[in-house]
């Protein structure tokens, strides 16, 4: 079985109101889900301690987005 799990991200947690919706309304839907949530800084911080060897490429991604589906 799939497990029921959405995996968010976005640049900092201050979040624009379209997305605090869009979430919002995805945790209505999906009750029993897990939701997570991650910021930039999370993702490094992943790639800092489960992948040194990348922490330096990482840092250099400028946009969020790349950083996203790297993480992805």
């Amino acid at each position: 079985m799939i497990p029921k799990k959405l995996h968010f991200t976005y640049k900092t947690k201050a979040l624009p109101d379209k997305y605090s919706e869009n979430i919002a309304v995805w945790k209505q839907t999906c009750p029993d889900w897990e939701f997570n949530f991650y910021t930039d800084a999370d993702i490094t911080s992943f790639f800092s301690t489960y992948f040194p060897q990348y922490s330096h490429d990482i840092s250099q991604i400028k946009l969020g987005v790349i950083l996203s589906d790297i993480f992805r």
